[in-house]
């Protein structure tokens, strides 16, 4: 069996898909080496893989405290006053040392680097310590169907990110560090070729986007993985909350992730009106966006609503009448696989594109966080997500989401791959 080294970034929705994909390859007798930020040290070791440091840390308290970094909606539509870019310094914002260094000691002696398209130094890492790479993918975003306007989007978008003057800089100093270890440059127009290798697993659905073709990628699309910590299997839901959803069935259920709110109080409150007007019990998983209220609690009291701990969604799920989420993809996946129909309110980065994706699927709509009213939400949720006909569409869509054959089809091809790396 062979030895692999697992790279994540991002917060802690993003990192679910690899801990699935890491727990199933220990499962089939690999030694997979996880290479995070120290947070996430318990969930790597509950999987049964061995932690690795991975710089830059991610603090949730401090990711908590910063909610309009993560909030991407142009100012004239609610989001903060644009920041322009002139003097950022993405090489050292984004620890390229620190990463390199860290995800280089993880990588000796492993028999292939397996990275996330969000790490930069997987290419770099690759060739100091001789081994195959392969980039994985769980963002739909990043490889759109062709010939769409989700396509050109994407394509405009990386256009103007690549040319800005904080990115140029950071292309050079890659380019110098990449020189100083004895490498050829990175040419102009080629950047994708700093995060992405010649092997490409992309961890979505073809759902949310196909993939083109390209004479100089083998890109394997599996479908999404979704993880199932080891734990939840034993957690039973409380049995306070069975009572109340059989006696009020159908609940509107919140479901933020690890999403930054910088109001969750009032959003959490707008949503509480709204539930009570259509006669729905609200369901909030506090998550990273904390939401709790004081009136929430009041509800909750009277029966109203509830607050659901972390822990496994696919049950909640299946017994909600609509889930409301920040558009992440993994809680859409989710509730999509439970035949839960949806309600989008999106913030920054690829929450936008799923949100399209949600809506050209016929499987539920998608608002502005930013101008929610209860009034507003009750009649989105009555007129086009509540309905009978979205959820018999959710259900029609859900039959390609098999999470299981999605990881077992990528375990097989990075065997395939183990067997002829070069």
């Amino acid at each position: 069996m062979a030895v692999l080294t697992l790279s994540s970034s991002g917060t802690l929705g993003d990192h679910f898909p690899f801990l699935a994909l890491g727990r199933a390859l220990v499962k089939r007798g690999h030694e997979v080496r996880y290479s995070a930020p120290l947070y996430l040290r318990p969930h790597i070791e509950e999987c049964g893989m061995e932690f690795r440091r991975g710089r830059p840390e991610m603090d949730p308290a401090l990711v908590k405290s910063r909610p309009l970094s993560f909030d991407h909606w142009k100012e004239e539509r609610g989001g903060r006053p644009a920041v322009k870019d002139e003097k950022t310094d993405l090489f050292a914002k984004l620890e390229i040392d620190n990463r390199l260094a860290d995800l280089q000691e993880a990588a000796k002696g492993a028999d292939m680097l397996l990275c996330s398209h969000l790490q930069p130094v997987g290419g770099l890492v690759s060739k100091i310590v001789d081994i195959p790479w392969v980039t994985i993918c769980v963002t739909p975003s990043l490889y759109p169907s062709p010939d769409t306007a989700a396509a050109r989007g994407h394509l405009a978008k990386q256009t103007v990110a690549d040319h800005g003057p904080a990115a140029r800089r950071f292309f050079e100093r890659m380019d110098l560090l990449r020189q100083s270890l004895g490498m050829e440059p990175i040419a102009s127009g080629n950047v994708s070729l700093l995060f992405e290798s010649s092997r490409v697993l992309l961890a979505t659905s073809p759902l949310f986007g196909r993939p083109a073709p390209r004479p100089d990628r083998e890109i394997i699309q599996t479908g999404f993985w979704l993880h199932d910590p080891p734990g939840w299997s034993a957690r039973r839901p409380p049995e306070d909350l069975v009572r109340l959803i059989a006696e009020k069935p159908h609940p509107l259920v919140m479901a933020f992730s690890s999403q930054p709110l910088s109001e969750p109080e009032a959003i959490l409150d707008v949503h509480l009106v709204a539930a009570r007007s259509l006669g729905r019990v609200l369901i909030a998983q506090a998550g990273w966006a904390e939401l709790r209220s004081p009136r929430f609690k009041e509800a909750c009291d009277r029966h109203e609503a509830y607050l659901f701990p972390e822990g496994p969604q696919d049950w909640l799920f299946s017994q909600a009448g609509a889930v409301i989420t920040h558009g992440g993809i993994g809680t859409i996946a989710r509730a999509l696989r439970a035949g839960a129909p949806l309600l989008v309110e999106p913030f920054g980065n690829d929450q936008f594109y799923n949100s399209r994706q949600v809506l050209s699927l016929g499987a539920g709509a998608a608002v502005n966080p930013h101008r929610l009213t209860a009034e507003g939400l009750a009649r989105v949720l009555a007129e086009k997500v509540l309905p009978e006909a979205t959820r018999l569409r959710v259900r029609d869509g859900a039959n390609g989401l098999n999470a299981t054959g999605a990881i077992h089809d990528a375990c097989v091809k990075i065997e395939q791959w183990l067997e002829r790396k070069s």
